[in-house]
């Protein structure tokens, strides 16, 4: 839930989520009139989404889905129920807390920036562009100081049907190295665990 940063406005945001989580609405909800209108996004998006921020004037909203172990940034637009990307969909966006998911805001110019990072490369704070162009400014770079080994996806399928994704990478050097598996509860969007060989 936020409130409309508009001074003023008695606004609310407020997101839906069906028992899924793979179904989402966004709900811009007034208390004191009671009035609303509920923006369904399922038929747009696949996977995960989560509200982000809302724009200082209002118009915006800053959403991050999660499909296929893949994370984006979208604005989406309450006055024409547009969806726009914003930025790249490489790397993971950090965030303060496990439970918040992928995270991003709107600065105070209205530009959208997040903490990103990838196999390669350590977290920097990054500004993006809102075209869609994939160029983003970054603002904080620690780069330098840490590398890392580059990850791969696979993608397999389980014994009952089901499309699992996964991600590995080897360290440089001679192996043989152990394993180690994490594993997410994709119904909690949360670890579920480590396991070590």
């Amino acid at each position: 839930v936020r409130a409309c940063p508009v001074p003023g406005d008695q606004r609310f945001l407020i997101q839906a989520i069906a028992r899924t989580r793979d179904s989402c609405s966004v709900v811009i909800w007034n208390p004191v009139s009671n009035e609303h209108e509920e923006y369904p996004l399922a038929e747009s998006l696949v996977g995960r989404t989560i509200l982000l921020d809302w724009s200082a004037d209002g118009e915006r909203i800053l959403l991050a889905n999660t499909h296929r172990a893949r994370q984006r940034r979208l604005i989406f637009r309450p006055s024409d129920r547009s969806l726009s990307p914003v930025g790249d969909s490489c790397g993971s966006f950090r965030t303060r807390f496990p439970d918040e998911g992928p995270r991003a805001y709107f600065d105070s110019d209205g530009n959208v920036c997040a903490v990103r990072q990838d196999a390669r490369t350590p977290p920097s704070l990054v500004r993006f562009s809102e075209a869609g162009s994939g160029s983003y400014e970054t603002l904080i770079d620690l780069s330098a100081s840490l590398s890392g080994a580059l990850w791969r996806e696979f993608v397999t399928v389980s014994s009952d049907g089901e499309e699992i994704v996964g991600w590995y990478c080897v360290p440089q050097g001679e192996g043989p190295f152990p394993l180690v598996l994490r594993t997410i509860d994709p119904m909690r969007d949360r670890y579920a665990g480590d396991e070590y060989d």
